[in-house]
């Protein structure tokens, strides 16, 4: 008798033991595990839903005509190469009989594809600096000004000087300009 009472309350120790300590640690990592399982398919959505954003806006993107691209990409680049930009504005200058001397860049940065530091301004867009000299008539310089203006490229011509040059009739312009690029 005294063994199956022995028994009994052993069996009745076990079963409190694991209402009391076993089960509500087995629920509490239960519910950590239930609750991580959550956020993770919270965030399988979420990824789903950036895929689905993501082709939407690629299948937008190759919507855009390749032209248009182009010349947005030609308005605002995504790095400023000097030399092209010596090279474009000199092509508008010998429309009118003059050409691009003394170039210089007086910018900190020039962008992700140039050379120099990069800025630490938060502006989406970087400012660059150039300053050069052309020597012309002014009948000539007038529309050279003109045609900067209508150029594709976002050009702020910021200053202006002119000097009568060692030929009476023509004078040497001195001219400050910005230009932007895409950080």
């Amino acid at each position: 008798m005294f063994r199956v009472v022995f028994n009994s309350l052993l069996i009745l120790t076990a079963i409190i033991l694991f209402f009391v300590f076993t089960k509500p640690q087995y629920e509490t990592s239960l519910a950590a595990l239930r609750e991580e399982n959550s956020v993770r398919e919270k965030a399988v959505q979420d990824s789903e839903a950036l895929k689905r954003q993501l082709s939407k806006l690629q299948a937008e993107q190759s919507e855009i005509d390749p032209r248009d691209d182009e010349r947005l990409r030609k308005i605002l680049p995504d790095s400023v190469d000097p030399v092209y930009l010596i090279i474009e504005i000199n092509s508008i200058a010998n429309r009118y009989g003059m050409s691009v001397k003394s170039p210089k860049f007086t910018s900190k940065d020039i962008g992700r594809g140039g050379h120099g530091l990069q800025s630490l301004d938060t502006k989406p867009q970087g400012t660059f600096a150039f300053e050069f000299v052309v020597e012309g008539s002014y009948f000539n310089f007038v529309p050279f000004l003109k045609d900067l203006e209508r150029n594709l490229r976002l050009l702020d011509i910021t200053q202006v000087d002119f000097d009568v040059a060692e030929k009476g009739d023509t004078f040497v312009f001195r001219v400050l300009l910005n230009t932007y690029w895409l950080k």
